[in-house]
């Protein structure tokens, strides 16, 4: 699918390419969202311009992410884009031409989306009397972090709702926590189950909230390289330097929180980790006392069954008096259990 992007009074407003008579000469941004063929060869056609290819665009290499070269300047970055609880970072390549922006990517982002609705109601800078296509790429990048702000605060909210089912709380305490999530959930979501997860589907949600975080971190640091090669290029105004050193600032914080995040998911893990092993302790413990209770007699009863004298001195006496002693014997590992506060 292609896009094209004009400028109305100073806000954008985009256009629906079909064929070569949907171009336009006013064109300030050519989006290309997952282009077959055709798609391609009628932008480049037009514009007099080579697109990246796929190979190139997912090549990781820094030299094949940032160049400049005839056909103007490329930037390949990172974009994050979250859906169904799970996320994965999508590569954009920006090429500037002529004043012209040229964007591909394989899937509509949320970014992009969103910018495009800032571009429709708010004005655009303008540098020396135009748009500067750079203001464009930058404010898709600076969207895109505000964009992985937001996944990293649901993380975080989704880090705190599932703390109750792993911290070693008291019963009374973590009862009331549980409650009190239970109906934060219910006034989020009016379909939620009141059901407690367990303790699988726990470590499931923590293993995705980390996967998500590292993904998060990913594009955070590939758009710290993108805006350091934009500031070595000397492309930029004095005006876009200062914006770019401020993203950058509030990267270097949203940097930091993925770090804290990656050190909760740890300690949640390591949490889990703990409460399930003493669990599973404490079932060990119930085969370990029953077995030290039921020796006794099993053993009275293994030498009564034999052919042992007792039985021939006086069966009325003889068996409540083995029955007597495999009850005692039974008894009293219990209560010395009991009293050590084993039990």
């Amino acid at each position: 699918m292609i896009s094209g992007f004009v400028l109305t009074e100073n806000r954008l407003h985009q256009i629906s390419i079909q064929g070569q008579d949907d171009f336009r000469d006013e064109m300030i941004w050519i989006d290309l969202v997952d282009p077959t063929d055709e798609e391609r060869e009628l932008v480049e056609e037009h514009f007099k311009l080579e697109l990246p290819e796929k190979a190139e665009i997912k090549d990781i290499e820094a030299s094949a992410r940032f160049y400049e070269d005839e056909d103007g300047l490329h930037v390949h970055s990172f974009f994050l884009n979250d859906f169904d609880n799970s996320a994965r970072n999508i590569t954009v390549a920006f090429s500037i031409k002529n004043n012209r922006l040229f964007t591909i990517h394989e899937e509509d982002l949320s970014a992009f989306r969103l910018y495009r609705l800032r571009a429709r109601q708010v004005q655009l800078e303008l540098t020396d009397g135009k748009v500067d296509v750079m203001n464009i790429l930058i404010g898709l990048h600076e969207t895109a972090i505000e964009h992985v702000a937001d996944v990293l605060e649901r993380i975080y909210a989704e880090l705190e709702n599932t703390s109750p089912y792993v911290l070693a709380l008291d019963d009374k305490e973590s009862e009331k926590e549980k409650k009190g999530e239970k109906r934060r959930r219910l006034e989020s979501q009016d379909d939620e189950s009141d059901k407690e997860p367990t303790m699988e589907e726990v470590l499931q949600n923590i293993a995705l909230q980390e996967d998500m975080n590292g993904k998060a971190r990913l594009s955070l640091m590939d758009t710290r390289r993108s805006f350091s090669f934009l500031m070595r290029t000397q492309l930029l105004s004095e005006q876009q330097k200062s914006d770019v050193r401020e993203i950058l600032q509030d990267l270097e914080s949203l940097t930091g929180h993925t770090t804290f995040l990656f050190d909760k998911v740890n300690f949640l893990l390591d949490a889990a980790t703990g409460k399930i092993s003493l669990e599973q302790s404490r079932i060990i413990k119930i085969f370990s006392i029953a077995s030290v209770v039921f020796l006794p007699p099993t053993l009275i009863a293994s030498i009564y069954g034999m052919n042992f004298p007792m039985p021939e001195l006086n069966y009325a006496i003889s068996y409540p008096l083995s029955i007597g002693a495999m009850i005692l014997s039974g008894i009293a590992p219990y209560l010395l259990f009991k009293r050590k506060g084993w039990l």
